[in-house]
């Protein structure tokens, strides 16, 4: 019989797993100590473990703590994985990421200061000026 192509929550979930358990063995934390750190049970972080996709951000962004993940960890994990990059694309993706936010930033002041309607001051007089910048 055929192997059956992975679907893509499948092959997501495998990544998720490959970095909290490598991270894991890294800290040197066994499930127990982790699950204790989380606020879970055990036999809960395995269930999660089993299926990444299951824990909230809260969980997550603690276990990130937790377990030290890189920044370039945290990105591969929710990425999508038609766009996983090696290890040697890492710096791209993180500066792509930057630049994404450097231009998020830029629209949302452009937007903000083309509709803003300032309040200066004239030599402690107070104007109120409508205009763009």
């Amino acid at each position: 019989m055929p192997k059956l192509k992975q679907s893509d929550t499948e092959i997501r979930n495998a990544i998720r797993r490959k970095h909290i358990l490598g991270n894991q063995a890294k800290a040197g934390l066994g499930d127990e100590e982790i699950a204790t750190k989380l606020h879970f049970i055990k036999r809960t972080f395995q269930n999660k473990l089993g299926q990444p996709d299951t824990f909230t951000m809260k969980e997550l962004t603690k276990m990130f703590d937790v377990l030290k993940f890189s920044d370039a960890e945290i990105v591969e994990m929710f990425r999508e994985p038609k766009t996983i990059v090696t290890q040697g694309s890492i710096e791209n993706v993180m500066k792509e990421i930057i630049e994404v936010f450097r231009e998020g930033k830029k629209y949302a002041q452009r937007a903000s200061l083309n509709s803003c309607s300032c309040i200066g001051s004239d030599n402690g007089n107070y104007i109120n000026n409508s205009h763009n910048h």
